[in-house]
């Protein structure tokens, strides 16, 4: 994965991150209470790291996680790994560990 297509990732997950969600809670005694947030929880909650962590990974040497990989897929519109090149890498990683 290339370094422009790293950064374009970065971007649109710090776009999602920033938006503005209000949150609105109830409580027992029926007061509701609403608040306006931004998004970076959530998306921290589903790509299971925070975002300075995701931008560490991201720009590292060694290659990216799989699973850290598809998520970013997943809530961006960003799709620059196939299906044919994770069986790819698989069959890689597998005659390898065959060595």
């Amino acid at each position: 994965m290339n370094l422009p297509v790293r950064k374009e990732m970065l971007n649109n997950i710090l776009s999602l991150a920033s938006e503005a969600v209000i949150r609105e809670v109830e409580s027992a005694t029926g007061i509701k209470v609403s608040g306006l947030t931004n998004a970076e929880a959530a998306v921290e909650g589903f790509l299971g790291v925070t975002v300075d962590v995701l931008r560490n990974v991201l720009f590292q040497r060694g290659g990216l996680p799989t699973d850290v990989v598809l998520k970013i897929q997943e809530i961006t519109v960003v799709t620059d790994v196939t299906d044919k090149d994770l069986v790819a890498a698989t069959k890689a990683k597998l005659a390898v560990i065959k060595e």
